[in-house]
């Protein structure tokens, strides 16, 4: 007899991600709104259940250390802790790896595993070890299957193939790595690391990093630690989760492509024709530019979709691509003698983190400004906001940037009842 599940008991969750572009906001969430609690998680639509599920799948991910809890009286917050002068490496590109396989990615791995001993098969050949290991129930075993999978990883340059009396065999294609020598391994892997996090893209980067130190090890060739060859002026670890979204982009703009997105809280789809890529490297902040110079934010591209357009698209004949107004940022922080030590020493160390890429002058024992120009001052707000008594507007603030916080101030105050 089957017993009723107890309330109690935990609730077992899946530690793969099928939609990565849900898990896409909580990551950003986590790394640069890290003061929200997980009530505030669900006023912006990641629910109790979810939220928890999260978490817990970017802990099994991430290496210890790198994610923290904090108390805010009965709340916690969680935030990513990494400091880029200690390792440039960017441990959010472990979350690629949760997102769950489709079906057919089996036939991928089996097929490797199975010409891993380095001989030729004949497809016949390669189906009949397929399905001698496995439950062929579960599997498609339409004849083409098998066949499609051969095809993608021959194209992809992952196996060779070799005709015998009109008959394809396939087999291992010959590693290029074998060919160098350990210094030259030692010099790939390096000038990999490096261009990883100044490429437009870093996942494929990180990806072939991770790869040449397997090979290494396997060589018994001593490889330097993760990333701690390099420092960087601006490395911004978020950016790294608009990965997919900007090979898209970049996959039209090279093919003439048009692309259909979602954006933002929008519910109608936008149809666009992208023109260019730009970002911001001190902010962590990339725009598609359109044919018709309009600026999207990728990091608000919710779904985005490649089509066909139905006209023929002309290669960009002006390089007027305009920017989004910059505002000018004028901080004053203040800490007093009375404030409360443990509190400011704790703000003191999330500016030294999340605000280096500002510029900082110490007007005297009590008081500090930090500076900038940003081409998007308003996603800075609720950044702002977590500093609460301690941050004022200086008076180099942009007007514009002054009247939205002077207006969400009011907003809280009325919420809470402290003015009517």
């Amino acid at each position: 007899m089957i017993g009723k599940k107890s309330k109690n008991a935990k609730s077992s969750y899946t530690k793969t991600v099928k939609y990565y572009e849900r898990y896409r906001d909580f990551i950003r969430n986590i790394t640069i709104y890290s003061y929200r609690s997980r009530q505030e998680y669900a006023e912006i639509g990641i629910n109790n259940r979810t939220y928890d599920d999260y978490k817990r799948i970017l802990s099994d991910c991430i290496k210890q250390g790198f994610i923290e809890e904090s108390c805010n009286g009965k709340e916690k917050r969680t935030r990513f802790n990494a400091d880029m002068y200690k390792s440039s490496y960017n441990y959010l590109v472990n979350t690629y790896f949760i997102k769950s396989l489709p079906n057919n990615a089996f036939y991928y791995i089996i097929i490797l595993q199975i010409l891993g001993d380095g001989n030729s098969r004949f497809i016949n050949e390669i189906e009949d070890a397929i399905y001698k290991e496995n439950d062929y129930k579960q599997l498609d075993i339409s004849n083409s299957a098998p066949y499609r999978a051969l095809c993608a990883l021959t194209g992809s340059g992952l196996l060779k193939t070799n005709k015998v009396k009109n008959k394809s065999y396939y087999q291992l294609a010959d590693n290029i790595l074998d060919q160098l020598t350990a210094k030259e391994l030692l010099e790939l892997y390096n000038a990999v690391s490096f261009f990883t996090n100044v490429s437009p893209l870093s996942v494929p980067g990180y990806y072939l990093a991770n790869t040449i130190s397997q090979y290494m090890e396997s060589k018994k060739v001593a490889c330097p630690e993760k990333n701690l060859f390099w420092q960087y002026r601006f490395c911004n670890y978020s950016k790294i989760v608009d990965d997919e979204v900007i090979y898209i982009i970049l996959q039209a703009i090279e093919n003439k492509k048009s692309l259909k997105i979602s954006y933002d809280k929008n519910k109608k789809s936008i149809l666009l024709v992208p023109e260019a890529l730009r970002t911001d490297y001190p902010y962590g902040r990339t725009y598609l530019y359109t044919t018709k110079h309009v600026a999207y934010k990728v990091e608000k591209i919710t779904k985005i979709q490649v089509i066909s357009p139905k006209k023929a698209i002309k290669p960009a004949t002006s390089q007027k691509v305009k920017k989004p107004a910059a505002k000018k940022l004028d901080l004053i922080f203040t800490f007093k003698a009375t404030d409360d030590e443990r509190e400011v020493t704790a703000i003191k160390h999330r500016l030294q983190q999340e605000a280096a890429w500002m510029h900082c002058t110490e007007l005297d024992k009590e008081h500090y400004r930090y500076t900038a120009t940003v081409q998007d001052a308003f996603s800075l707000v609720p950044w702002i906001r977590t500093f609460h008594k301690y941050v004022s507007l200086g008076s180099d603030t942009d007007t514009v940037v002054k009247e939205r916080l002077e207006k969400d101030k009011m907003e809280a105050l009325q919420k809470y009842g402290i003015i009517q």
